[in-house]
């Protein structure tokens, strides 16, 4: 309430408002765009085995080294992209993996001569307009949908708050 006192003092009795925000701090420039956020994660299932057996075409490359293949891939696609950042926050795999209810973190276990069945992906993804989002988020689905033999990978989104386009 103290942050917008002034604001709404200077709005009595008018018609219509525009707050702007000033990113910088300096009131002689005002923010016309701002990104929106939202999240992801990315579950990655895979054959479990002994470490012995890994890259065998009947076993394949286990789920984190899937679940590498895809962040490189998609960081590889998307780096660069004005104002889009794509941020894996956290990662857990292993053999025993457990998420916490709210999806902030979690625990794994495992041995190191296991290849892991499971892991798992939380981020965000900043954008600027929708068309940018829509598009992220189509690139992201395309490289899990070419998941590594014997794994299946998929993104899931949720809404953040949403972008401001200039």
């Amino acid at each position: 309430s103290l942050a917008r006192a002034d604001l709404v003092q200077a709005a009595r009795g008018a018609a219509a408002v525009i707050g702007f925000e000033d990113g910088d701090g300096d009131v002689r420039r005002a923010v016309i765009a701002r990104r929106g956020s939202s999240g992801w994660s990315l579950a990655v299932r895979a054959t479990p085995a002994h470490s012995s057996q890994i890259f065998r075409d009947d076993i394949g490359h286990g789920a984190i080294f899937e679940t590498a293949r895809i962040l490189q891939q998609v960081r590889d696609s998307l780096a660069g992209e004005p104002y889009l950042t794509f941020n894996p926050g956290f990662v857990v795999g292993g053999s025993d993996v457990a998420l916490d209810a709210a999806g902030g973190g979690g625990s794994a276990h495992g041995k190191s001569n296991v290849i892991a069945d499971t892991a798992y992906v939380a981020g965000d993804l900043r954008t600027l307009t929708r068309e940018q989002i829509a598009r992220a988020r189509a690139v992201m689905e395309r490289i899990a949908a070419r998941h590594g033999a014997h794994a299946h990978a998929r993104f899931e989104f949720d809404e953040g708050y949403p972008m401001l386009a200039p």
